[in-house]
């Protein structure tokens, strides 16, 4: 089976063509030979969509990489090359790169499993937003907001990832703060329906963001999403995008959009949030 990316990974919608990934049998190939633009939540989405795979011993799974010089040198410096290479992927054998591109301040791909991994992406984190002049107030809630959403990916899911990039807006055209985190696990539905009874999946989502609601029954947890929506309604254009197997749900200036498709959008539980910084506090 053989699946290809569109040329912009930029929003969850663009992820759809990873959806079909759990039905190759044999053999997946991740055909990225077109992608020209990729957001740190295409990043980790691609990323956990290879681990669901390399879960499966018995499958053939190859990533090829971007046409596009500049995609690929950014795959390489945000840490998704070495990471593939890490799982033992089949890839694009010695990639042609750009060895004088420099991408700026960011999070590289890293592993958010473990208390210990939290606490080294923060740090990794926390020196990117200084390097993009970014403290006080709002590095400590950024931080916040990665140690709730890896806790949730890891609670309810398998291994998960985190990056981040700050960009000034010169080719995004929207300056400011991107964070994503991705697992290939269960899903929200399948794990809040043992305690709370049947759902959608996008039905799911907005339940969680109630406080104390948690798969686990844990009296201290289901707090962690509450949590995250208080720190982004706090300003305009702040957003957060969770997206579990089939729902896509949308938080922004304190409401919920939400969709339902009838096959799944991706295969696992993704989280990304965007906030917008003025480019002239970003730029030195």
């Amino acid at each position: 089976m053989r699946l290809t990316a569109p040329a912009h990974i930029r929003e969850p919608r663009d992820l759809a063509f990873l959806g079909r990934a759990a039905r190759a049998r044999k053999r997946l190939e991740i055909d990225l030979g077109g992608v020209e633009w990729v957001s740190p939540a295409g990043v980790v989405a691609l990323l956990a969509a290879c681990l669901g795979a390399s879960a499966r011993p018995a499958l053939e799974a190859t990533v090829h990489l971007p046409e596009s010089r500049e995609a690929r040198t950014y795959l390489a410096q945000i840490g998704f090359l070495a990471e593939l290479e890490r799982k033992g992927w089949a890839g694009d054998s010695d990639p042609d790169l750009d060895p004088d591109a420099v991408i700026g301040p960011h999070l590289p791909i890293m592993p958010v499993t473990t208390e210990r991994e939290v606490d080294d992406a923060s740090d990794r984190l926390l020196g990117a937003l200084r390097e993009a002049r970014l403290v006080g107030g709002l590095s400590d809630d950024l931080i916040d907001v990665l140690a709730e959403l890896a806790g949730n990916a890891h609670e309810h899911g398998s291994e998960c990832y985190a990056v981040a990039q700050i960009y000034t807006g010169g080719r995004s055209g929207t300056p400011g703060v991107y964070l994503a985190v991705a697992d290939f696990g269960a899903g929200f539905a399948r794990t809040l329906r043992r305690r709370y009874g049947p759902m959608t999946d996008s039905e799911a989502i907005v339940r969680a963001f109630e406080e104390q609601v948690s798969g686990t029954g844990h009296p201290y947890r289901g707090f962690g999403l509450s949590q995250i929506a208080s720190f982004l309604d706090k300003k305009a254009g702040n957003v957060l995008h969770i997206v579990s197997w089939s729902g896509h749900v949308e938080r922004k200036a304190g409401r919920f959009r939400t969709t339902e498709r009838e096959s799944p959008l991706f295969r696992g539980t993704l989280a990304s949030a965007y906030i917008p910084v003025p480019p002239a506090i970003l730029r030195p």
